[in-house]
């Protein structure tokens, strides 16, 4: 009885589960295997993991492109255990089942129903977030997720110092999330009042920002590091937004997809409720998502940082809505076709047989 016992937790683990849906969802929304197996600077696939995998050689090197110079987390982690290109472009995996993992323990603290907790631990895990990490080798934007939503939902203050240190070095798209999910987080607090709320929410982004101010100014002052290619980046890049902001709708959809949803009807009912609330909750979602589109040409990576409000939505509905709205939901998630979307393209991405055949 015990071991059957045993068996049974083991199986109904967030670690197996995050398992099990991860491969539902490839299954579906599957990489380009046939991309994955040569290296090819011109295509998405492997446009950035050619730089990510000389850093993992040499984290500290300044010679690369201004868009990774400071996003050096998983590669000193790769560095420092001796690991190869193949830890180094499995590590956005083990972050895509991370995050799935934490978003099924997230919604499973809300709902007795195991049915309803994986329908729509699927909906969340069909996001931006997982499809690029899977999808693209070297990035690794389920774990700066996985970071944005612990800072939204976790409770350890070790991991909260964790995620605030580690993710500003991972991404810098961090940074551009945190005042959403610092606004979650001072919703949930004890405060009543808008102002407590927004005490609570400057002293969290101070906080919150302490690691990405430091190593800014230390690495221009102690390790003499040139900020100037930084800030021709960033100019560069508001220069070129104008060639693919078209895209940018369609990039929104395809981070979110149908996530947003559960986010857009809890919204409504919290505005019904605390319309000045609801209203900077939406414009801390809104508004860093359109800088971002300003600053980087990657829509559906930029968009990604809206998922911690398609978990509050998700938590907030998942033990009032049926079962069919949540296997709807998850129905819609797996087979309606989803894309990849960076600059002015739009790659459709295909099911797992499709992509097989293509490979073999």
């Amino acid at each position: 009885m015990n071991g059957a016992q045993g068996t049974n937790r083991w199986v109904q683990s967030p670690f197996v589960i995050a398992w099990i849906i991860l491969v539902l969802v490839i299954a579906f929304h599957s990489p380009r295997w046939w991309l994955l197996l040569q290296p090819n600077d011109d295509t998405i696939e492997w446009n950035r993991a050619t730089i990510y995998l000389q850093q993992c050689l040499d984290p500290w090197r300044d010679d690369l492109t201004a868009a990774v110079r400071w996003r050096f987390v998983p590669q000193v982690f790769v560095w420092s255990i001796g690991g190869g290109a193949a830890l180094a472009l499995t590590l956005p995996w083990f972050g895509a089942v991370a995050l799935i993992g934490y978003l099924y323990h997230l919604i499973k603290r809300q709902s007795n129903d195991s049915l309803k907790t994986v329908c729509a631990t699927v909906v969340l895990a069909a996001s931006g977030p997982v499809l690029v990490s899977t999808g693209w080798l070297g990035v690794n934007d389920t774990w700066f997720a996985l970071a944005l939503c612990y800072l939204a939902f976790g409770s350890n203050r070790a991991g909260l110092a964790a995620a605030c240190l580690l993710g500003t070095f991972i991404d810098e798209r961090f940074i551009f999330g945190l005042p959403l999910a610092l606004w979650l987080r001072a919703m949930s607090s004890p405060a009543a009042d808008l102002k407590g709320t927004l005490q609570t929410a400057v002293k969290l982004s101070l906080a919150a920002l302490i690691p990405f101010l430091l190593s800014r100014l230390l690495g221009a002052t102690l390790a003499d590091r040139n900020t100037a290619p930084d800030s021709a980046f960033l100019l560069s890049s508001l220069k070129q937004s104008g060639a693919y902001l078209w895209c940018a709708p369609l990039g929104a959809w395809m981070a979110l997809r149908f996530a947003c949803l559960p986010a857009a009807e809890s919204w409504l009912a919290a505005f019904l409720v605390q319309k000045r609330s609801a209203l900077i909750l939406l414009a801390v979602t809104v508004i860093p998502v359109a800088l971002g589109f300003l600053l980087a040409s990657d829509t559906m990576r930029t968009a990604g940082i809206a998922l911690p409000i398609c978990v509050w939505g998700t938590c907030r509905l998942v033990a009032q809505k049926s079962r069919t709205y949540w296997i709807g939901l998850a129905a819609a998630s797996l087979l309606i076709p989803a894309a990849h979307v960076t600059f002015n393209k739009i790659i459709p991405i295909n099911s797992l047989p499709i992509e097989l055949l293509r490979l073999f």
